[in-house]
């Protein structure tokens, strides 16, 4: 039980509770103890096969139930997650309280992000997952833990001297002034998300599920000092004393336990619950409500607390504030269900028969190897020459008679060793095995080599299905962490109200002394989180990731790659303000050339005029005329010359003979080739 006040004095307002009331809750308290009683003795002995064997001389620990917890552990759970929240409802008038400017959305939700994660950082949320994971995997089943705020209060003496304070007409003598009762005092405040021991855990004896949230009431057990602050908080009687000495509802060995209570301190034991009012009292309509009533043994016919929850504000309507605490404080770790159960197994009540079996094998092999020590027999009459060889140095002998040298071959005798069958080592293979199975989780897993060589196939296959597995439960851990923080946040919204300043990080990647107030917290947001936060990831992979979503993301348009450039710097280990600056404006564009266009002849680049303007446009000439210049210059001043008219026609050669003969002269003639008769050309006349 955490010391201190639950919630604020100002809603600490008793409710009436008859004696009977009082008589039937501690009756429901005794069944559940009874149907608690029948999980936990096993706890124990789950714990103890976790530690090595208090005399290591006489067993030997596998250490697979070591193993397994911590590898499980680390595979689900490295760090707080950072988390995402996203408002659900439109943010007006929030001002900046540095600026005095409307602040936008974003920087609400980065501000309640920051105030959260510090705030868990405080609560060392971190050892609370752990802890809770460790009762998960090997000793309940369930991860016990509690979400409160808790004041310490300074109450001011019964006699402490008041003084009026001047009201309107006190002056005037028209009434005596109110004189104000002496109020207490918060001197200190803290938010706590903690794990308590699953032996103080209750549940009701006839719940069977696992969605705790959804049962009538949760009960914690606790048991604390008896000081004046405990006494003021439970309202316990001045002639009230201890009930007991020590702490008996831990999962403890016994040695520790026997050593428990030596101081014979005068402790209170209790139980605080938290139960919805709609399914104790008929004129509670809204299910949501909680309230919180603790017993205290020695006070058997009234409660020492029984008061709406001081996490709740009721409206008038009814309805719960939206700053109210959603849920059960209490807040227990389940990663699997089982039909029709609220007591769910431990990862070790499956594995504990194999691993008692597998420590049994391991205890005879140890028999096994000093039952092979070699050993000797020989005759009486060669035990003095025995001894002297047991106390003689390595490379030194013993003399003895000739006779007995003689026979010295023959008269010692080996004893002959045990052998470890085959079948054995296939069941010691075969147990390994079962517990792998079982957990899902192998040799690979757990940082060691396989003894058998496996395909590349074969381990991506197994590896696959292990990481489908392991998601599963992760997700599982994910979800109920972010449950919690949602109460928690609640918390925060109802509490901190004192102004503060939380660390940001600026738009250059530095962090940012940033101011907020209580009306920054009290916004109703969705909580995520960031993928696979919350587990152990290197360097390479996290740069692989963010240059994978650069890669992705940069020319899409939707992505502030300033932004992203100081994430890469951050992540690359530069720093942001000196590695990322603003893009540079591109200089300006040189004036446009006149654009000109000319129709020239190769004759008119020779007039000066031409080259004159030329020369202007920045088009040099050479001074020398190219050959193919010249020749074009040619060419054009030929064809600017007159016309001088036809040539003189020759006379053409005869060949009229060779026409007809078509042969050279000598040659015999040819006969004429026929004429055909030529056929008038038809007319539409003679058609007609």
């Amino acid at each position: 039980m955490a010391y201190g006040l639950e919630g604020s004095p100002s809603n600490q307002q008793d409710l009436p509770m008859s004696p009977e009331e009082t008589k039937s809750w501690w009756g429901r308290i005794e069944l559940d103890r009874q149907r608690r009683k029948r999980e936990s003795d096993r706890w124990r002995t789950y714990l103890a096969n976790y530690f090595p064997p208090e005399n290591a001389g006489n067993s030997i620990n596998s250490n697979l139930h070591f193993r397994n917890t911590e590898q499980k552990k680390a595979l689900l759970w490295a760090r707080l997650p950072e988390l995402i929240l996203t408002p659900r409802e439109p943010l007006a008038n929030l001002m900046d309280p540095q600026t005095g400017q409307p602040a936008d959305g974003d920087t609400i939700a980065d501000l309640k992000r920051a105030v959260l994660a510090e705030k868990l950082d405080e609560a060392n949320a971190d050892l609370m997952v752990n802890e809770a994971l460790f009762d998960v995997f090997q000793t309940s089943g369930i991860g016990w833990t509690k979400i409160c705020y808790q004041s310490d209060v300074a109450y001011p003496p019964a006699d402490a001297p008041t003084t009026p304070t001047p009201q309107p007409g006190a002056i005037l003598q028209l009434g005596t002034p109110p004189v104000p009762a002496p109020q207490p005092v918060v001197v200190n405040e803290r938010w706590r998300w903690y794990r308590f021991s699953a032996e103080k855990g209750l549940l009701p004896s006839d719940f069977h599920s696992t969605n705790f949230d959804e049962a009538p009431y949760l009960a914690m057990e606790f048991v604390e000092p008896l000081t004046e602050q405990a006494r003021r908080s439970y309202n316990l009687p001045a002639d009230f004393t201890g009930t007991v000495s020590r702490d008996e509802m831990l999962s403890t060995s016994e040695r520790d336990r026997a050593l428990e209570g030596t101081g014979k301190r005068a402790l209170i034991k209790g139980v605080e619950i938290w139960p919805y009012a709609c399914y104790f009292d008929p004129t509670i309509a809204n299910s949501q409500v909680m309230r919180r009533l603790v017993l205290v043994e020695g006070l058997k016919d009234r409660p020492a607390i029984y008061r709406n929850s001081p996490y709740q504000t009721i409206g008038p309507d009814g309805r719960l504030s939206k700053e109210s605490l959603i849920g059960n404080p209490l807040h227990p770790l389940v990663l699997r269900v089982a039909s029709d159960t609220a007591y769910v197994p431990p990862d070790a009540a499956f594995t504990d028969p194999l691993v008692r079996i597998k420590n049994t094998d391991m205890n005879r092999d140890i028999k096994r190897k000093d039952a092979n020590i070699p050993r000797f027999v020989h005759p009486v009459s060669a035990s003095q020459a025995i001894d002297r060889l047991k106390n003689m140095d390595t490379g030194q002998g013993v003399a003895v008679d000739d006779a007995t040298f003689l026979r010295f071959p023959t008269l010692i005798k080996e004893i002959p060793h045990l052998t470890e069958a085959q079948s054995d080592v296939a069941s010691d293979q075969e147990l390994d095995r079962a517990i792998q199975e079982t957990l899902g989780i192998g040799a690979n897993q757990a940082g060691a080599y396989n003894r058998t060589v496996h395909s590349a196939t074969e381990v991506a296959t197994v590896q696959a299905n292990v990481s489908a597995r392991q998601k599963k439960e992760q997700s599982d851990l994910l979800r109920w962490f972010l449950k919690g923080a949602q109460k928690f946040d609640a918390l925060l919204m109802q509490f901190l109200t004192q102004p503060g300043y939380v660390d940001l990080v600026g738009q250059d990647g530095a962090r940012v002394l940033t101011a907020y107030t209580n009306a920054h917290l009290r916004v109703n947001c969705a909580y995520e989180a960031h993928p696979d936060s919350q587990l152990t990831m290197d360097v390479a992979t996290l740069r692989k990731e963010f240059t994978d979503f650069v890669n992705f993301m940069a020319k899409s348009g939707w992505i502030d790659l300033g932004f992203v450039a100081r994430r890469g710097a951050l992540l690359f280990g530069f720093n942001p303000s000196r590695t990322v600056r603003a893009p540079q404006p591109p200089p300006p564009p040189p004036p446009p050339h006149p654009n000109v266009s000319l129709a020239l002849k190769a004759t008119d680049l020779a007039m000066p005029e031409v080259q004159v303007v030329l020369k202007q446009l920045g088009i040099q000439l050479p001074p020398t005329p190219s050959p193919e210049l010249t020749i074009a210059l040619a060419q054009e001043r030929a064809k600017q010359q007159p016309h001088g008219g036809a040539a003189n026609k020759a006379d053409l050669v005869e060949k009229h003979q060779a026409a007809i003969t078509g042969q050279q002269p000598g040659a015999p003639p040819i006969a004429p080739v026929p004429q055909q008769p030529q056929i008038p050309p038809v007319s539409a006349q003679m058609v007609q």
